[in-house]
């Protein structure tokens, strides 16, 4: 085996140094390169729950506005126009809930006609091109904007409209969006699959208004009524008569009423629990920033729910077993007070006609 020279070693060392400075070059490069798309994509959302599924999918690659300040009612909240201009002059894409259905994003939609902003506007439609399906409200007939972002496949459906909205303004990190939507909506339609088995079958609901229709139907549970046509409406007295009728006729297992509605209409409480039927307060102003757990709330709660019915049937079956025992051992005592009774009048009657008797026998 011949010698190998210094200077064939030295120019080999060279050559290795060479290659390892150069990767580290690339590497410096990819993380500046990355740290440089993370305030690249600028998102502005009008809902804490669209807040939660951009994060999910963007991960450190966008940045997140949410226009609606937190524990704010979306439905009545207006910023002053100056205020909603600035916050999306530098917006690439805003995500809303629906076509217009609250009035910061009717603004929303006036300034973008006006050429005011920019910005990529993203509703309900293009959720719906993702998988979205959208029910019709039992009471108007109407398309039900309200709640699909409280449901668990309403949630898969905007991650899905995320990944391809983040993908086509950052082409080259397509991959990663798309990666991190299917691992949550992986996550997410295996936790409704255990929900449905874990909620009791055939129960029969009563909804307070829309927003609760979509957690209810997806896991499965019986709608009968629902008391509100909309969001802001206040129940009539031919409402009441409806809820009253309807409980009457078809029977309802629970009454389902979120925690914003219940403090807006603590009436609606009291008459629904006047009536007997057990009220189920679904905390979604609660987990407005986290919505995948208010499908998992409201089924404990609902078998919470069927665990008291059942154990007080249980109680009402042990003690009318307790009572047919009690009345089966009193006729057993009365049955022996006659046996006794009878023995001593037959003891009597042959007392006293015991010579009578015994005479008769003689002769």
């Amino acid at each position: 085996m011949g010698k190998v020279s210094a200077s064939r070693v030295i120019t080999l060392l060279t050559t290795t140094l060479l290659l390892v400075a150069i990767i580290l070059v690339n590497v410096e490069g990819v993380h500046a390169g990355t740290s440089e798309s993370v305030s690249s994509i600028h998102v502005v959302v009008t809902s804490s729950s669209l807040l939660w599924v951009i994060k999910e999918v963007g991960g450190d690659l966008v940045s997140v506005t949410n226009i609606v300040p937190p524990g704010t009612d979306p439905h009545t909240y207006e910023p002053p126009p100056s205020q909603l201009v600035s916050m999306l002059k530098s917006a690439d894409v805003v995500f809303i809930t629906g076509p217009t259905h609250l009035p910061v994003e009717q603004r929303i939609r006036e300034l973008a006609k006006e050429g005011a902003i920019k910005a990529v506007i993203v509703g309900y439609e293009d959720y719906v091109r993702h998988g979205l399906k959208i029910l019709p409200n039992p009471r108007t007939g109407l398309p039900n904007p309200h709640g699909y972002l409280f449901s668990l496949m309403g949630l898969c459906a905007v991650a899905r409209t995320v990944s391809d909205v983040l993908s086509a303004i950052d082409p080259t990190h397509a991959t990663y969006f798309r990666a991190r939507a299917d691992a949550l909506v992986q996550d997410l339609m295996s936790e409704l699959s255990t929900l449905r088995e874990t909620v009791p079958h055939g129960l029969r609901v009563g909804l307070a208004g829309p927003p609760l229709q979509y957690v209810a139907e997806e896991l499965g549970l019986n709608v009968t009524f629902m008391l509100l046509p909309d969001v802001e409406s206040e129940p009539s007295e031919n409402d009441v008569t409806a809820l009253i009728n309807t409980v009457k006729t078809h029977g309802i297992d629970a009454f389902l009423i979120s925690d914003m509605v219940a403090a807006k209409n603590p009436k609606v409480v009291a008459l629904v629990r006047g009536l007997g039927i057990p009220v189920i307060l679904v905390p979604i102003a609660k987990f407005s920033s986290t919505p995948q757990a208010i499908s998992s709330a409201l089924t404990w709660e609902l078998r919470s729910l069927t665990q008291l019915s059942s154990n007080k049937s249980d109680e009402c079956l042990s003690s009318s077993s307790s009572n047919g025992w009690e009345l089966l051992h009193e006729f057993a005592v009365w049955l022996a007070a006659c046996e006794a009774v009878l023995i001593l009048v037959l003891v009597a009657v042959l007392t006293r006609y015991r010579r009578v008797i015994m005479n008769a026998t003689l002769k």
